[in-house]
């Protein structure tokens, strides 16, 4: 007896366009977006890396050595570098950063265009506070040397919740 497979379709959306043509929009599954989102956690920190390294040597070559003020400035560099590279590339014309279009995915709206800025803004500060809030209080006690079970396991549990919403 031959057995059937079903082919698990991913979640669609439908999409009337003013000619009436009804175009199915295929959503992203749970995965896809991962993947994207880790491609872009690699950017933005080979990024971050390359930075600091630079301004290391050129801090160094010109003399400085006071480098603890400058943690708090290196901090909010780092913010923005996030925050701008998403804004930037979910607000341009692709609708996609760099990881996203890797995977063949885009920001959309409901209606199928991107997203307005105010809308890519606030989704992308949202994220400052679903991932990299909680990643951030766990790197910071770990580094303390500090860390204890539960609060790794609650600060993952957190960060991966919020990572797989769909």
């Amino acid at each position: 007896m031959a057995t059937v497979r079903r082919a698990t379709l991913a979640p669609t959306r439908p999409l009337i366009t003013p000619e009436g043509v009804d175009l199915r929009i295929r959503l992203a599954d749970a995965g896809t977006r991962a993947a994207a989102f880790v491609l872009d956690v690699v950017i933005i920190t080979t990024a971050a890396i390359v930075i600091t390294i630079v301004a290391l040597f050129g801090l160094r070559g010109i003399g400085f050595g006071g480098l603890q003020p400058l943690f708090v400035v290196w901090i909010i560099l780092i913010f923005l570098l996030r925050n701008a590279y998403f804004i930037a590339f979910e607000a341009g014309r692709r609708a996609a950063t760099p990881g996203k279009r890797i995977v063949g995915i885009r920001v959309a709206s409901r209606s199928g265009a991107g997203l307005p800025v105010d809308q890519v803004i606030a989704r992308n500060l949202m994220r400052e506070i679903e991932i990299f809030l909680p990643l951030s209080i766990i790197a910071g006690r770990g580094g303390a040397g500090v860390a204890d079970t539960l609060t790794t396991i609650f600060g993952l549990a957190w960060a991966l919740l919020f990572a797989l919403f769909p």
